[in-house]
């Protein structure tokens, strides 16, 4: 084959190459899949070190929020927009734990300050208004 011929064919190598998904990761869809809290504000979250693992579950049909904060559950509302999410009054029980109680207050307003999300692979990073990525969480199920 002929310099020319490969140069010409090149274009559809690439073509059939990008079509053929090697090397993506598969995405996580935002909403109705549980996501269980890996890091808070740039800390790694250690085991442990609340009740039970924070996580948040936001229903596509209703644009609601569940979960816990790692002893409280927390329920309330969310806008999505594109990239663009926003939560409304977050509401919780009551409940006094040992452990987590200051990291559990510090997770809810950082779930307030959230402006915007993205999703890469199985992970799900929300950020504040500065553009910090302040929640780090993962897909708890297998798709």
């Amino acid at each position: 084959m002929s310099i020319p011929s490969l140069l010409a064919a090149l274009p559809f190598v690439v073509l059939v190459q990008a079509c053929s998904g090697a090397g993506v990761k598969p995405v996580v869809p935002l909403e109705d899949i549980p996501w269980n809290l890996v890091s808070q504000d740039g800390l790694v979250l250690e085991p442990g070190s609340r009740a039970r693992p924070p996580e948040i579950l936001l229903s596509g049909k209703d644009k609601r929020l569940g979960g816990s904060g790692g002893c409280n559950r927390l329920m309330g509302s969310y806008e999505l927009d594109g990239d663009k999410l926003k939560f409304g009054q977050l509401a919780s029980t009551r409940m006094a734990c040992v452990a987590g109680m200051a990291e559990e207050a510090a997770f809810t307003n950082l779930l307030q300050g959230v402006v915007r999300w993205q999703v890469e692979g199985r992970q799900l990073e929300l950020f504040d208004g500065a553009g910090r990525a302040v929640l780090r969480f993962e897909a708890r199920k297998a798709l």
